[in-house]
């Protein structure tokens, strides 16, 4: 995932062309799996928030590859540039380290800092890991009244306080696998077997976030009949 302001012509989950300074990379067509008239809806539920801080920060959680992003993208095509994009990827640790907060592979107190940062005075530093360069990346400033929190551990109890709204969007977990090889590649699927799903499992099933969240969405490969069931497999 590419963090660094994109300004590349696009078209949107509307078909509309967008030329709009990003930090999300889009996935043409990734958004289109939810509807536009709830996409519209949501954006405007976000649009109406009324901030606790300097910013509103709205958290969108979830299984790994399961429609995060997706639905971040679709919201961004209505919300940016009032409303910007900051991932818990970010703030990967790096492969083989460990840090010492509550989750290993992120940098937790970099994460708690940034949202902190954001809340209080609408501004923060972060150091987004790259991917392609598989490194940590320099200090950079960000800035901005409202935010889209994505990414697996954003409903954690340290950070709940943080959001004026939050998201759990629940994916098929029977096919996630299919679309890991589909979005990584199949070199990445002993990592996530080794690594990832462990401690996505353990948060989840201790933690229940969708239980906390104030909106709960059918993810990838998932109809909206299905989320009841799908949510009570989590436990």
């Amino acid at each position: 995932m590419d963090l660094r302001p994109d300004a590349r012509l696009h078209h949107d989950q509307r078909g509309l062309s967008q030329l709009t300074t990003s930090r999300l990379d889009r996935r043409e067509g990734a958004a289109g799996h939810f509807p536009a008239p709830f996409l519209d809806a949501l954006a405007a539920r976000i649009r109406a928030i009324e901030p606790a801080g300097a910013a509103s920060l709205v958290a969108i959680d979830g299984w790994g590859c399961g429609g995060k992003t997706a639905l971040a993208e679709g919201l961004l095509d209505r919300l940016e540039p009032e409303m910007q994009y900051v991932s818990t990827d970010e703030f990967f640790a790096g492969f083989g380290v460990t840090d010492l907060g509550p989750v290993a592979h992120l940098r937790w107190s970099e994460i708690e800092a940034a949202l902190g940062g954001l809340r209080r005075e609408g501004r923060a530093v972060t150091r987004a890991f790259e991917w392609e360069a598989n490194r940590i990346g320099p200090a950079a400033p960000i800035e901005g009244r409202g935010w889209l929190v994505e990414g697996l551990f954003t409903l954690r109890p340290e950070l709940r306080p943080l959001y004026d709204l939050t998201i759990w969007v629940q994916g098929a977990l029977e096919t996630r696998m299919d679309r890991v090889v589909a979005r990584d590649g199949a070199h990445m699927v002993p990592f996530w077997e080794r690594e990832w799903v462990p401690t996505e499992t353990a948060y989840i099933r201790a933690e229940r976030p969708w239980l906390t969240a104030d909106i709960v969405v059918a993810g990838a490969g998932l109809e909206i009949g299905g989320l009841g069931a799908s949510l009570g497999a989590c436990v």
